[in-house]
């Protein structure tokens, strides 16, 4: 992680920069599994405090590739989870009824991809990202803000909908001189419509007329787009060292609707305001080769939040973000492992101005990452 649009010369290509897949070195298959953990501690105005819970969350993805024949074209392809949430608060903590307890975004990318290298020096590729999602919400409703009636039992509604959508990844790498090499890559935004059930418990006797346990929901979700630039020189024959800028179309991110049907009158309006701004992060990244089997990697990254005060959601960590990582590769007969440790340091935010009161105070986030994967040649 800080470099990887011109360095990486593995499967993974397939979702960082697809002329890179043209750098395989026969069929290789590679299946990576990590593990998070993450602490979020809020305090606000008036002094309460809580933590996120459940801090653990697991992710992985597979990637295979090679070249076609003798032929100057290499194929890929991916199944990943490129974007996801899963953030639990407290059920009748601080941000009850304001904020959903539980929330989780989960996201398959499909992306099957193609290189043609046009000569010895310079590279392109291209992946179809055909990516579903799934988000779920659950959050307690007061009814007697309805009734009236001191006593009246809470509700829990659940929001739970998924979708398809289709994008697109293009890369371009060139060798400009004797171990440089630069490289440019773009994707396409992936809007998706998602899909589901809206559903409610303990309606009031006096409310069953007017409204239903179950409904229609539909949402809509637009990816963002980006498009990056990397630089990578040999410095010497065991080290590599890399450089990368990403910018980020995060204002894509505009409003969540919400349309839960026969029941839109429980939703206090009819989308949530995201208005993320676009964002852009830079890094650097070092390989070096000890010996034949053994490589030592460290990495730099610092990536800017795309959220305003105005509209930070507690279920999602966005924050400016300092990561540093420290992995190793052992090569084996066969192919390769890979471990890697990921520190993410997030930057204090103090939240004033947030349209919902409820949200305005102070966070603390920060996460850690470890990963393996093995790849194996064929």
């Amino acid at each position: 992680m800080g470099a990887k649009f011109a360095t990486v010369d593995d499967p993974t290509a397939t979702r960082f920069n697809p002329a890179n897949l043209s750098f395989l070195d026969g069929t290789q298959v590679l299946v990576g599994a990590s593990v998070w953990y993450g602490e979020v501690d809020f305090q606000s105005l008036v002094g309460t405090s809580e933590e996120m819970g459940d801090p653990l969350k697991y992710t992985g993805g597979l990637y295979l590739g090679g070249p076609i024949g003798d032929s100057p074209f290499s194929w890929g392809f991916s199944a990943s989870a490129p974007y996801g949430v899963d953030m639990r608060w407290k059920r009748d903590g601080v941000f009850e009824f304001a904020l959903p307890h539980e929330a989780s975004l989960v996201t398959l990318d499909l992306s099957p991809a193609i290189s043609y290298q046009i000569s010895e020096k310079t590279t392109v590729g291209a992946a179809l990202n055909v990516m579903w999602s799934q988000l779920n919400l659950e959050q307690d409703f007061p009814w007697v803000a309805l009734t009236g009636v001191p006593g009246t039992p809470n509700g829990v509604q659940e929001f739970d909908g998924d979708g398809w959508g289709v994008g697109a990844t293009f890369g371009i790498t060139h060798e400009i001189a004797e171990g440089h090499r630069i490289a440019a890559t773009g994707r396409l935004s992936i809007p998706t419509d998602l899909s589901g059930d809206y559903t409610i418990t303990n309606i009031p006797a006096p409310l069953e007329p007017f409204f239903s346990d179950r409904s229609d929901y539909n949402t809509e979700m637009e990816f963002p787009w980006s498009y990056g630039v990397g630089y990578a020189v040999d410095l010497c024959e065991a080290v590599t060292l890399g450089f990368d800028f990403e910018y980020i179309g995060n204002s894509t991110h505009d409003d969540l609707p919400v349309d839960i049907g026969v029941n839109q009158a429980l939703a206090p309006s009819d989308s949530v305001g995201l208005n993320w701004e676009d964002s852009f992060s830079v890094g650097t990244g070092l390989d070096y080769r000890v010996n034949e089997k053994l490589t030592l990697r460290l990495g730099y990254l610092y990536t800017q939040t795309p959220i305003p005060d105005e509209t930070y959601i507690p279920l999602i960590p966005g924050a400016d973000r300092n990561i540093v990582t420290f992995g190793l590769g052992y090569q084996t007969k066969r192919g390769s492992w890979d471990f890697a440790y990921v520190a993410g340091f997030y930057q204090d935010r103090e939240i004033r101005t947030n349209v919902v009161p409820q949200f305005n105070g102070n966070y603390e986030s920060q996460w850690d990452v470890f990963t393996i994967s093995h790849t194996i040649n064929f």
